[in-house]
């Protein structure tokens, strides 16, 4: 992603600084991220690669795809 701004009459630009490793770990997430969107549980990601969800007015953390795809899997027991 780029974004330009102009300051002082020159113009700046940024890029967000994203490992393909990086990015390969928050795809991991897709589909269980996808599934806590539709019960409504708020989600997304915190640096580095971590998916975020708030259940019960707690922000739950998750390292791996299979450590938060067994917390939604606890939710339909």
């Amino acid at each position: 992603m780029k974004k330009t701004i102009t300051h002082n009459g020159s113009e700046l630009q940024f890029y967000s600084d994203v490992s393909a490793g990086l990015l390969q770990k928050c795809h991991e997430f897709g589909t269980v991220g996808k599934a806590f969107a539709t019960r409504g549980l708020y989600r997304g990601f915190a640096y580095l690669a971590r998916l975020r969800c708030l259940r019960n007015g707690k922000i739950c953390l998750f390292n791996d795809p299979d450590s938060d795809k067994a917390f939604l899997d606890s939710l339909d027991s």
